[in-house]
């Protein structure tokens, strides 16, 4: 039934979703929060919980606080409940009404708070203020209850048969329509933004409630979508609340026409009660006298009967008569035929009818089986995408032909024929391209990029990631040889894809020949004299036996008439070895980027020192009284592990370096051996030296005293 009277009056019917408008909040609570929880600042097991006023104010006490003025404000465990909430009666907002004991967890106060709930991380709780008006405006002991700010309507308890909800609201909560036996038509405000299910639970089967629109966009859709959610609302936009009464037979401003039928029906009852309170004697007077007017009345009709039947026998003589003497006379229907609307648009279906010959046709048409309507010259769109441009037909109006030379007349053109109406359009087209991002196992992937013929293509970011790869670029095809993108903020003119190539992270080792020179092949590449060469290692891994330049044979390594060996050192002074295999054999698995040195060293009169002679590895001479040559400045470990012979040591004037245990043999000596520096640096050095070795025993150059603080 309701679907029939919705499809005579062509409803589009529609589900609303809304935009409240967000309350003011009051005063900081951050003075008062901060008092509570200075103490924890930054501990997980404790939340705040503010109780917003949300407009109004709170003067009074709350859980041992005083809040003048200020919103009170809760330090609670994690996982605990509310124990107990701000008393109300210290709360105000002045001509406003409130709940009591009820909390609502969002600023419009749609959703009520459970007080059960476990509080697990800080929240804010709001109280609600309403206030009830007759029409938005005029204070009422019943009608609409409002939010303060006028846009959330949370309940309609009134007794308008046209319910015209205020132009303030833009939001209609859950059950604020819980009963609506009076209600038969209701005018949605122009700037309806939401609509909460359940909000009209009190429509009856049975009933018909006519949904009206202001003229605005939000209004007709909202009025749709309600239409669509209950079947006993009624809407379309071409209805108005005049057309309704006339239709439908309501009076909002009186009653219906059923209530007049039910009215007299009602006193109709109250006469024959209050006949039924005569005498029994004067019941049973009228009874006789019914009995007689009864006893008449089928004589009468009786008469009346046999007159009729003789006056249809005399017509039936007659209209023999005249059959007989002119034929039969045939009435014939009226004709039909078929109008077609064609709407000219591919996929787009128009609308067949049957029209009465000589009549005309309503403007009203069915495009693609949605309602009926007029379509609306420079208003009404229908928009295709035939996968490489958008399209937009704008309506210019029903023709009587395919050039368009003539427009229909709805209101004067008549159906003399099958016909076919056909739409004009004003056709727009917007060129587009998909620019696909291609990372396969990645993660952060781009999504497909819809692109208008006029933007630019934007660069993804952030960059896609694979763990242990690193991200080098998109590119304009899978295979290494194709290039890199780089037209960046451009537009593009066709589909495309994009790549994404990634290299396995690794980190850069460097074999820097120290001053020397590298001949050879390495990693596939010839060199001449290299000063040094470059490599890269995947990350979690080391380098392989392969992976040293050494490894190749034809490798060689020269620095003038230096020597050199088989490691490789982490300094530049190749003090450090490098170990190339860990405790288990294996390689030693890289930290990051890497340097190792090519160590040069020469010996002249038992020094074993690099190429700039200012470090020294190594003593292997047998002088007894042992100068060390002023130009090193940095003695290296062991390189006193032999002390035999030895009486004495002279340290250079600038050194500034002993590694440990450069003195090594002095341990397993039997004798003091002197060390002595000429310089105050040397001699300092010297001091310590003869502080830290048993038999090394300082004495100064200039003097015979001898110190040694371990003798």
């Amino acid at each position: 039934m309701y679907k029939r009277l919705k499809n005579i009056l062509g409803v589009s019917l529609m589900i609303l979703a809304v935009i409240i408008s967000q309350m003011p909040m009051p005063e900081s609570r951050a003075e008062i929060a901060k008092e509570m929880t200075a103490q924890n600042p930054d501990d997980d097991s404790i939340h705040t919980v503010t109780f917003s006023m949300n407009g109004g104010n709170y003067n009074g006490n709350y859980n041992g606080y005083s809040f003048q003025n200020k919103t009170p404000v809760l330090v609670i465990d994690d996982g605990d409940a509310i124990q107990s909430f701000p008393d109300e009666k210290y709360a105000s907002y002045s001509g406003y009404k409130t709940e009591k004991n009820v909390w609502y967890t969002d600023a419009e106060c749609l959703h009520k708070y459970e007080k059960d709930r476990q509080i697990t991380e800080s929240i804010t709780l709001y109280k609600k203020w309403y206030r009830i008006t007759s029409d938005g405006n005029t204070l009422s002991d019943k009608g609409f209850h409002i939010s303060a700010d006028g846009t959330v309507l949370y309940q309609y308890d009134g007794d308008d048969k046209h319910v015209q909800i205020p132009d303030t609201v833009t939001a209609i909560a859950e059950g604020a329509f819980k009963d609506l036996t009076n209600v038969r038509g209701i005018t949605l405000p122009p700037n309806i933004r939401r609509i909460d299910d359940n909000a009209f639970t009190g429509v009856k089967d049975g009933s018909i409630i006519y949904i009206y629109d202001t003229d605005t966009v939000d209004s007709k859709k909202y009025a749709k979508q309600l239409a669509d959610a209950y079947e006993q609302l009624v809407y379309s936009e071409y209805l108005d609340i005049e057309a309704v009464e006339e239709i439908a037979g309501i009076d909002y401003e009186g009653i219906t026409l059923n209530e007049e039928e039910s009215s007299a029906s009602e006193s109709s009852e109250e006469e024959q009660s209050k006949s039924g309170e005569n005498s029994s004697e004067e019941s049973s007077e009228k009874q006789e006298s019914s009995s007689e007017v009864e006893s008449s009345q089928e004589q009468e009709s009786s008469s009346e009967v046999e007159s009729s039947e003789a006056e249809e026998s005399s017509s039936e003589e007659e209209s023999s008569e005249e059959e007989e003497s002119s034929g039969v006379i045939i009435i014939e229907p009226d004709k039909k035929y078929t109008v077609t609307f064609d709407t000219g648009i591919f996929g787009v279906d128009g609308e067949k009818r049957e029209v009465l010959s000589g009549r005309t046709i309503s403007e009203l048409v069915t495009v693609n089986g949605n309602q009926p309507q007029i379509l609306k010259k420079g208003s009404y769109q229908i928009e295709k995408d035939d996968g490489k441009q958008e399209l937009t037909y704008t309506f210019q109006g029903w023709y009587h032909d395919k050039e368009y030379t003539k427009e229909w007349n709805f209101a004067n053109d008549i159906i003399e024929e099958d016909t076919t109406i056909y739409a004009k359009w004003d056709k727009e087209a917007r060129a587009y391209f998909y620019v696909t991002f291609s990372a396969e196992g990645a993660q952060n992937v781009p999504k497909k990029q819809k692109l208008y013929e006029d933007e630019k293509l934007k660069k993804p970011s952030p960059d896609p990631s694979i763990s242990n790869k690193t991200f080098k670029g998109w590119f304009t095809g899978a295979a290494d040889s194709a290039t890199e993108l780089t037209a960046w903020n451009k537009p593009v003119t066709k589909d495309m894809t994009l790549y994404a190539r990634f290299e396995e992270k690794s980190y850069t080792v460097v074999f820097h020949m120290n001053g020397g020179g590298f001949t050879g092949s390495y990693n596939g590449t010839s060199y001449t004299d290299a000063a040094s060469l470059k490599t890269k290692i995947t990350v979690g891994k080391g380098i392989s036996t392969s992976g040293y330049p050494e490894s190749d044979t034809s490798a060689s390594f020269k620095y003038s008439s230096y020597n050199t060996d088989s490691n490789w050192y982490t300094d530049k002074e190749c003090l450090t070895t490098y170990a190339k295999k860990d405790s288990s054999g294996n390689d030693t698995v890289l930290g990051g980027d890497l340097t190792l040195y090519k160590k040069w060293y020469y010996t002249s009169s038992g020094f074993t020192m690099n190429s700039s002679g200012n470090v020294l590895y190594k003593y292997n001479g047998s002088s007894a009284d042992v100068t060390i040559p002023g130009t090193v400045t940095v003695i290296g470990k062991d390189a006193f592990s032999n002390v035999t012979g030895i009486s004495s040591i002279t340290l250079p004037d600038n050194i500034s370096d002993v590694k440990a245990n450069a003195f090594s043999g002095i341990t397993n000596s039997s004798k003091d051996i002197t060390i002595t520096g000429k310089s105050e640096n040397a001699k300092n050095v010297a001091k310590g030296l003869a502080n830290q070795y048993t038999h090394l025993v300082y004495k100064d150059s200039q003097t015979t005293t001898t110190t040694n603080s371990n003798s």
